[in-house]
């Protein structure tokens, strides 16, 4: 995955969040993303997800715009582990099973 000249705003007439940023993520590298709180993080998953819409340059993966992927499959290649820890509500096999 290729970062290449990314900048983003949360809503027209606000400022960049992100300002031309550049990285390539290269296949089966595993990457953690950490900083301090407001440090862009979270920000950088909203746009490899396509939660927000970019504003400025590309996300490319596998040589394919990360907008041509639809996004089930996009947000299938991804797993994430959150930075704050939760306890399951519930039973063990409630939560393996929350239709059960």
């Amino acid at each position: 995955m290729t970062f290449c000249h990314v900048s983003m705003r949360y809503r027209d007439g606000l400022p960049l969040v992100l300002h031309d940023v550049n990285f390539t993520i290269h296949p089966h590298e595993k990457v953690a993303i950490v900083g301090r709180t407001g440090s862009g993080k979270s920000t950088l998953l909203l746009t490899f997800l396509r939660l927000v819409n970019i504003c400025g340059g590309e996300i490319v993966i596998s040589g394919k715009r990360h907008d041509s992927y639809s996004l089930p499959a996009l947000r299938k290649m991804f797993a994430l582990v959150p930075q704050d820890p939760v306890l399951f509500d519930g039973t063990v096999g409630s939560n393996l099973d929350p239709f059960q």
